[in-house]
C-alpha cells in the first residue's frame, strides 16, 4: 500500500517485538470503521453514549482511533486524545465534531508512553477514557497505573473493552488464534482479562456489566480511591 506524503514510514514486521505486518497501520486506518460499522450500530454506540455523555471538564482519551467518541463527549468538555496510528488519527480529524470545534480537541499522534510531557502540562484531568484500546497496549497494567497520578480526585475512569471469553472452549479457540490475530490487528489481544487486571489495581468499581456481541465485553466506571 502506498503511504501518503507526510506520514511516517510503515514499520517492518519483527516477530516477538512488533505484532504488525507491513501495511497493517494503513489498512486499519482505511477499513477499521467499515469493519466495525455493524457492531457499533447495533451494540457499541449506545454503550459509548451511556458512558461518555455526562463527562465534564478536561478528558484524557487513550487510543482516540478514528474518532468515533469525539461526537459523544459533551460540548463543554475539552479532549486530550492520544493515538499512535497516524492513519486512524487522520480520520478522527475528519469527524464533524472535530471540524466544527477543533479548539476543543487536542489530538496527538503518540502512544501514551511517549506523551509524558504532554500529560504533565495538561494534567490534572477530570476523566480518563479507554474504549477498545487496552487490548493493544503492551503492558496495560503499567500504563493505567502510570496515568492515575494525572487524574483529579474523584475523576471517573471509563472502560469499554473486549476480554477473554469465559467459556473454556472459546478461550481455547481464542488462544489458538491470538498470535495471528495480533499480527493482523496492530497487537490486539483476544485473551486478556482486562476486567480482573483493572480491579486488581485497587480501583473502586462504581458500575460494571458484561455483554456478548461476538466477543465478551466489559463495561465499567471505576474510580481511584
Amino acid at each position: 500500500m502506498t503511504i501518503p506524503a507526510g506520514f511516517p514510514p510503515e514499520p517492518k514486521f519483527m516477530p516477538g517485538k512488533l505484532f504488525s505486518f507491513p501495511g497493517t497501520a494503513a489498512l486499519m486506518g482505511k477499513y477499521y470503521d467499515r469493519f466495525m460499522a455493524d457492531l457499533e450500530e447495533k451494540v457499541l454506540l449506545k454503550r459509548r453514549k451511556q458512558l461518555l455523555s455526562e463527562l465534564q471538564g478536561k478528558i484524557l482519551e487513550i487510543g482516540t482511533g478514528t474518532g468515533i467518541n469525539l461526537g459523544l463527549f459533551p460540548h463543554q468538555s475539552t479532549i486530550i486524545g492520544l493515538e499512535p496510528n497516524p492513519y486512524m488519527l487522520a480520520h478522527a480529524k475528519e469527524r464533524p465534531a472535530y471540524l466544527e470545534a477543533p479548539e476543543r480537541f487536542h489530538l496527538y499522534n503518540l502512544k501514551a508512553e511517549e506523551a509524558d510531557s504532554i500529560l504533565k502540562n495538561e494534567a490534572p484531568f477530570d476523566a480518563l477514557v479507554f474504549t477498545l484500546v487496552l487490548c493493544t497496549v503492551s503492558r496495560p497494567e503499567d500504563l493505567v497505573r502510570s496515568l492515575l497520578p494525572h487524574l483529579k480526585a474523584g475523576a471517573p475512569i471509563i472502560i469499554l473493552e473486549h476480554i477473554v471469553d469465559p467459556h473454556p472452549l472459546m478461550r481455547f479457540v481464542q488462544r489458538l488464534f491470538n498470535p495471528l490475530w495480533k499480527c493482523c490487528s496492530e497487537g490486539c489481544n483476544l485473551t486478556r482479562s482486562t476486567d480482573k487486571m483493572l480491579e486488581n489495581l485497587g480501583l473502586r468499581v462504581e458500575q460494571k456489566s458484561y455483554f456478548r456481541a461476538g466477543l465478551t465485553f466489559y463495561q465499567a466506571v471505576l474510580y481511584k480511591d
